[in-house]
């Protein structure tokens, strides 16, 4: 990651080096899979019990066919495909890597996302998780970042933010049982709604209901067992 700090910002992006890592890895890729494209197929649907046989077998019937029109062209012609899918896909991953620039007044994720330092109470890693929680006691954020973490954290403490190294929450969250009696019976509902939503992998959806748990003063989170975890909202005093 890049750390590019002045008096006033510290901006945590990828790289030069890193951007170009990427773009060249993927780029050889495509390219050496192109080019042999005729013979890893070949040796691909003789494999027992792979799946998706049939639609292998109709691209090993095209590229054949393909060969046999322009000859020994094709090799160049698919490593050529093959480059330009691999620039694709490393422009696809490093736009999912974020750039984040951190003031003395609010951090600024991407430029989607801003969060105001005077609307912060506390800033902390859950496993992987960067969770921001608000002085009224809501999480602002709760996302994962293919960035370094110490890196984050290291800009944080330097701009005076409420960096905990630990969960200060921990204790609080509770498994969620269903029909638990500690909660109402809507807000179990939801849960319920959530859970099959997560079964489901519809993550718009997931979303939604953790709004609205948010809004009837419930935090909802996951472990790496895929059990619920909830707790109240805890406004800064």
């Amino acid at each position: 990651m890049q750390n590019d700090s002045n008096h006033n910002s510290t901006v945590i992006s990828v790289s030069r080096a890193e951007k170009s890592f990427w773009y060249i890895s993927f780029s050889v890729l495509g390219i050496m899979i192109g080019y042999f494209l005729s013979r890893i197929l070949s040796w691909a649907i003789n494999i027992e019990g792979l799946p998706f046989q049939k639609r292998l077998s109709l691209i090993t019937k095209f590229v054949e066919f393909f060969q046999s029109l322009i000859g020994g062209w094709s090799n160049l012609l698919f490593s050529l495909v093959g480059l330009l899918i691999g620039i694709y896909l490393a422009n696809q991953l490093l736009r999912e890597s974020p750039t984040i620039i951190v003031t003395g007044y609010d951090i600024d994720i991407s430029n989607h996302i801003k969060l105001l330092r005077s609307e912060i109470q506390t800033i902390y890693y859950d496993e992987e998780d960067l969770v921001v929680v608000g002085v009224s006691g809501h999480e602002l954020l709760r996302e994962s970042y293919d960035i370094k973490k110490e890196t984050l954290q290291n800009a944080l403490n330097n701009h005076r933010y409420p960096f905990h190294s630990n969960d200060p929450y921990k204790t609080q969250f509770k498994v969620w049982i269903p029909n638990t009696n500690e909660l109402p019976v809507h807000v179990n509902a939801l849960l319920k709604a959530r859970e099959l939503a997560k079964k489901n992998k519809d993550k718009d959806e997931v979303v939604n209901i953790c709004r609205e748990l948010s809004n009837l003063g419930i935090i909802v989170k996951d472990n790496e067992d895929k059990k619920q975890f909830w707790r109240h909202v805890v406004p800064k005093q």
